[in-house]
């Protein structure tokens, strides 16, 4: 029952993406569109399972669970929420190649026959803490085990508890291919099915910058340091104010919060194309966010990123990513940094992750062959 396809005179493979793509995220749908472009561009006919789940997508609707002042705060800015929202969709219906919609395991087995080949990946897909014990981002709708690969997945955590090892051995022993995007889950791997995972570089590396520029939208305004946080705290408002002391520039903050805690242009319920054209355009960008720190790297902009503080869990992959390509003078560290003035060898970081770039396509080229 697999589907053949022919394009320019060769055949190739279909491929099925499992990932976060619904979730009103930056990174999470920009990481969804790099890996169904990449693959595209490989002479790969790939598309984004269009899994609707509700565990992600419910996650983002804001005014879940909130206590009274604050539930009536995000009443009342319900409809600039419902624009964003629109503006997350548009964008996903425009530039994403979907497949059927699905809503459980049984419409996944059924749209399953269609692919030759299967992805879980990027994102917190290994995370059954995040996905409320979803097996379906582990591709347990799949049949074939031959068919099961991930790509730069993550476990969200350092160390899986210890009553559900068990379970993530069963998903993640059936894995044809491992691919994962932090240092820390190697061990994981390696401890729970003793296999040697590969490190991939995150999807949004996989395009450049000129291929980003083509769907982003350009800002109207200029001479700017970007403010992008996962994680709100006063160290990182402080230097983000002393850069913009220091420097002349205005300092814009892309935030969904209400309330105004710095000297800044608020710009709250951007679509994706505008989060992209404000990061293309920036003076200097700080952040704490990982794709925050991915695009500043992409983009060879001069940022500055602080590790989230406690009980935060998703520093191992910022400092993956400033280790490899040997960042970590970029820090903020109490509020602080003294290499504002240095420039970053960007010659030097251009050609390591050129090679991490090659190294990871040849691992999604070689998916074809298997």
């Amino acid at each position: 029952n697999i589907e053949s396809y022919k394009r320019n005179g060769e055949y190739i493979m279909k491929l099925g993406i499992i990932t976060f793509h619904r979730a009103k995220n930056y990174g999470a749908v920009l990481q969804a569109y790099a890996l169904n472009k990449a693959t595209q561009n490989l002479n790969i006919d790939s598309d984004i399972i269009d899994y609707r789940e509700n565990k992600i997508e419910n996650d983002y609707i804001f005014f879940k669970n909130k206590k009274p002042k604050k539930f009536l705060k995000d009443i009342l800015n319900y409809p600039l929420k419902i624009k964003k929202w629109k503006k997350f969709d548009n964008f996903i219906e425009k530039n994403i190649s979907l497949s059927d919609k699905c809503t459980n395991e049984e419409e996944l087995r059924r749209i399953s026959e269609k692919y030759d080949c299967f992805i879980t990946g990027s994102d917190q897909v290994f995370n059954l803490k995040m996905t409320g014990n979803d097996k379906n981002y582990f591709l347990d709708f799949v049949s074939d085990d031959k068919k099961k690969n991930s790509y730069a997945a993550s476990f969200g955590q350092k160390i899986i508890p210890k009553e559900q090892k068990n379970i993530y051995h069963d998903l993640l022993v059936k894995f044809n291919n491992i691919s994962i995007r932090e240092n820390d889950a190697i061990n994981i791997v390696d401890t729970l099915v003793q296999r040697e995972a590969r490190i991939d570089i995150d999807p949004s590396f996989l395009i450049d910058k000129e291929q980003w520029k083509c769907i982003a939208k350009e800002p109207k305004e200029k001479n700017y340091i970007l403010l992008f946080t996962m994680q709100q705290n006063s160290t990182i408002f402080n230097f983000a104010e002393k850069l913009s002391e220091k420097t002349g520039y205005k300092i814009i903050f892309i935030t969904d919060g209400y309330k105004k805690r710095l000297k800044a242009i608020h710009k709250t319920n951007i679509g994706p194309e505008e989060w992209i054209g404000y990061f293309l355009n920036a003076k200097y960008v700080i952040t704490n966010s990982f794709h925050g720190l991915s695009f500043s790297i992409n983009f060879n902009k001069d940022f500055f990123v602080e590790l989230q503080k406690p009980p935060a869990t998703g520093n191992s992959r910022l400092e993956t990513l400033i280790d490899e390509y040997g960042l970590r003078e970029r820090l903020v560290e109490n509020g602080e940094n003294s290499n504002i003035d240095k420039k970053i060898d960007w010659e030097k970081v251009n050609e390591k992750l050129e090679r991490n770039k090659k190294k990871s396509l040849e691992y999604l080229k070689g998916l074809k062959n298997e």
